[in-house]
């Protein structure tokens, strides 16, 4: 199967719609017309998304299967993008009973709701780094996975998803980059925010290769996934791939500051590490967070191409420099200089 047909496009049963991904992709689905239906653990704090036109209806991904089936009942499409994402946490085995666990029920509930398609939103954290080599999809590094719960989990779960397609269910799944953009309260958005308002002045891991995709790019995948791919298949979302040093440098410029004047050396970071629960409030992140930043920046580089997305959705991410000038505006930097 290599789309939808066309009496399933429309209807979209999502997880996740209010995390910093759903948003976007619910004001995307809805702005293009279909009926929208989201999970939410607490729907009077999804009022936002009611008012944009989404039925919001309360759930969790750990309620029985059955439940979880007969909300999505009747939809064509399932996205699911609910995890927990946060580095540093105290508890794996619950982000492992959310991420893994939670996909799980996700994709036993849409077999017996009968559903026409399962958009799953991973990770390009779970394929892993890749050296110097530009990689695609097929590219698996076991041992960098594996250095963080998040990415474990995330992993897992994306194996739970490819496992649901080799068992004829009808599963595509997305790998995003390096999401960014207003309203991001992830690790890399805080240090955007940071620098966006001048107050980066020491910087780390400027070498660490990343690629980056902005939120609404992500959407529109994630809707082009449901539409256009291919039953089994993963797409990867990047728009350009640079160093941190080199974005957050561009970040500080464009707000109209001069970049970090120091960059930690590695061992600098590695040695702060037992300093992490006294710097994780302030990055929105667990207590072990330098622990998985270590893990996760150290040497790393994560170079993927993204041509299938391209190739196979006519996936067409926007301006990059744009979006980043738009984002870094959105932190309300006056643009004084130093």
């Amino acid at each position: 199967m290599t789309s939808l047909p066309p009496e399933f496009v429309r209807e979209a049963f999502v997880t996740g719609g209010t995390g910093f991904v759903g948003r976007s992709l619910v004001r995307h689905l809805l702005d293009r017309g279909w009926k929208v239906r989201v999970l939410a653990r607490n729907p009077s704090q999804a009022s936002h998304l009611t008012a944009l036109g989404a039925e919001v209806v309360a759930g969790d991904l750990l309620d029985p299967v059955e439940s979880l089936a007969s909300m999505m009942r009747g939809f064509g499409v399932v996205f699911h993008l609910a995890a927990w994402y946060q580095f540093g946490v105290r508890d794996e085995d619950l982000m492992a009973r959310i991420n893994v666990g939670g996909t799980e029920r996700m994709v036993e509930a849409a077999t017996q709701a009968g559903v026409g398609r399962f958009v799953h939103c991973s990770t390009v954290g779970a394929h892993g780094a890749t050296g110097e080599a530009v990689c695609d999809e097929e590219h698996y590094d076991p041992q960098s996975v594996a250095a963080l719960p998040y990415t474990r989990t995330k992993r897992a779960a994306h194996e739970v998803a490819q496992a649901a397609a080799s068992a004829a269910m009808d599963v595509v799944l997305v790998s995003p980059t390096g999401i960014f953009g207003p309203g991001d309260k992830s690790m890399i958005g805080r240090l955007v925010g940071f620098a966006a308002r001048g107050w980066m002045r020491v910087g780390f891991y400027r070498d660490t290769v990343m690629g980056f995709v902005h939120v609404d790019d992500v959407a529109q995948g994630l809707r082009l996934a449901a539409e256009q791919g291919r039953s089994g298949r993963d797409y990867i979302l990047v728009n350009k791939t640079a160093s941190l040093g080199e974005v957050l440098a561009q970040v500080c410029v464009s707000a109209g500051f001069a970049p970090p004047w120091f960059w930690l050396p590695a061992w600098a970071v590695w040695a702060s590490q037992p300093l992490g629960p006294l710097f994780a409030p302030f990055l929105g992140q667990g207590p072990y967070m330098l622990r998985d930043a270590v893990a996760m920046m150290d040497g790393v580089s994560l170079r993927y191409d993204g041509i299938r997305a391209r190739q196979e959705l006519g996936w067409e991410p926007g301006p990059f420099d744009h979006q980043l000038a738009a984002t870094v505006m959105s932190f309300g930097s006056e643009g004084a200089s130093d």
